[in-house]
């Protein structure tokens, strides 16, 4: 079964039924909603890594505009 997120494939989830007496349209309802939790598992988890990342740029960002103003003060100060 294809793991999509929108039109976006992220990959495929197979299962092998050994031994059941269950009908092909149970085991193939069960596995499609084992794909639906796995393709949110695995895209929460992308989302939050891109959070973290995003989050870990902006303080960087933040830093270096910090760094910069107070070299460029200091700078400026000893100019004068």
């Amino acid at each position: 079964v294809p793991m999509r997120v929108g039109e976006r494939l992220i990959g495929w989830l197979g299962l092998g039924f050994a031994g059941t007496d269950s009908p092909a349209t149970r085991r193939l309802t069960l596995l499609r909603v084992l794909a639906e939790h796995a393709t949110v598992a695995v895209e929460t988890s992308r989302l939050a890594q891109l959070a973290r990342d995003r989050a870990l740029l902006q303080e960087r960002a933040h830093l270096a505009r910090e760094i910069h103003d107070t070299l460029a003060q200091g700078l400026v100060g000893i100019l004068m």
